[in-house]
């Protein structure tokens, strides 16, 4: 059942959210702009990334390596890109309370190869240590953590992801798998709490993939969807007379390669470019019936903490009548 929404939320106010699209869309970016926006808010925040066995990275806001351990990475700002060998420990050790049933079971190299042949088992234990994070409460009975970021596998592999749960509900009929799997899907269909926002850029097959999940999600598992966010979004060079100029130009220039021929070529291009991705961006709107947040394209050679600030910042800046616009 679908919990009503009281109050409408900001993309980074909600306390589990998940960011999710098709591989090179750009969701780890956005997912790290969110976070920073979570933090810039003041709001404690961890972005949990999913990695693979001894997998660590870097990230643009400090020279902090990102791994299995949780680290700070600046003011209200944590991550941790968990490998799935810890996972499974420190999620199992939680659960049989005991390292030696933890060692006697698991480091058991006939059970640990017949563990790692399940499908989905590294998905479930990244979820459900997810899970466990935001459950966490400090002393006073707090959560830990404000909002928790999560940057989940590209698109095909996150479905799969998140639908693990609703297949364990009808397929383990009682107990503590069962009752995790139920607290899990509470968690995820709860619109208070969690907040899904799809990723994809101005083009052709990403739009198409990017409509499809949607289906899928609300076909499927009905996470609340609150946003879309558009990447790679090129600004408007010029005004509409200008672009009639351009228009008019063009024919009455030779086509011989000189330098006024080529900008004029160039502006040309850059106006069929913007018309492409507005008619992309319309149809999303037309489709989805989402609120679509437009990021700009960033000519930089490499991501950096500059990018990151900017990006955070439009988050930050939007209205939050914007967010009744999600049911």
């Amino acid at each position: 059942m679908t919990i009503p929404e009281t109050t409408p939320k900001l993309p980074h106010e909600h306390r589990f959210v998940i960011v999710a699209g098709k591989g090179g869309v750009g969701k780890s970016t956005i997912s790290m702009a969110l976070a920073l926006a979570a933090a810039k808010a003041g709001r404690k925040t961890l972005l949990y990334q999913f990695g693979t066995q001894d997998s660590k990275t870097k990230t643009p806001f400090s020279e902090a390596t990102v791994g299995e351990d949780i680290v700070e990475i600046r003011e209200n700002l944590f991550a941790v890109r968990p490998s799935t060998e810890s996972g499974m420990r420190e999620y199992v050790l939680l659960k049989l309370k005991s390292k030696n049933a933890y060692r006697l079971v698991f480091e058991n190299s006939f059970i640990k190869k017949l563990i790692d042949g399940i499908p989905g088992v590294n998905e479930l234990i990244w979820l459900g240590k997810a899970f466990n994070h935001e459950r966490e409460r400090e002393h006073d009975g707090s959560p830990t953590w404000d909002t928790i970021v999560l940057d989940p596998p590209a698109t095909g592999h996150s479905l799969y992801l998140f639908q693990v749960p609703f297949v364990i509900r009808e397929a383990v009929q009682s107990g503590p798998f069962h009752r995790e799997a139920v607290e899990m899907i509470e968690l995820l269909t709860d619109p208070e709490r969690t907040a899904l926002h799809l990723v994809t850029l101005p083009e052709e097959m990403p739009v198409n993939e990017c409509i499809q999940l949607k289906a899928d999600v609300d076909a499927r598992m009905g996470i609340p969807i609150k946003s879309l966010v558009v990447n790679g979004v090129f600004s408007d060079l010029f005004s509409e007379s200008e672009v009639h100029a351009l228009n008019t130009l063009r024919p009455q220039l030779e086509e011989d390669g000189g330098i006024i021929d080529r900008l004029v070529a160039a502006g040309l291009f850059r106006i069929e470019r913007n018309k492409l991705q507005r008619s992309y961006i319309t149809k999303l709107h037309n489709e989805l019936g989402l609120p679509v947040i437009e990021m700009p394209q960033y000519f930089v050679p490499e991501l950096d903490k500059e990018v990151l600030a900017d990006m955070a910042s439009r988050f930050l800046e939007l209205p939050a009548a914007q967010s009744r616009e999600t049911a």
